[in-house]
């Protein structure tokens, strides 16, 4: 599943596109896949919280979720 990520989308969509954006996260300090606020929380605010540039989490993120 491909999609498109901005600041405003949710971690739960990010994941379901390709469950190996959870090695990002992991690399980032982000454990989402035990944390709740991946259900409802945009990758900005995710961010913000784990102090990681959100530019570069997009970028890297969209590798995966935009790879075939």
């Amino acid at each position: 599943m491909s999609i498109i990520i901005t600041k405003n989308t949710k971690m739960s969509e990010i994941i379901r596109a390709n469950f190996l954006t959870l090695f990002v996260l992991k690399k980032y300090g982000m454990m989402c896949a035990d944390c709740a606020a991946r259900n409802n929380d945009p990758i900005e605010e995710c961010a913000k919280t784990h102090h990681v540039d959100l530019d570069v989490l997009i970028t890297e993120l969209s590798k995966y979720v935009n790879s075939k």
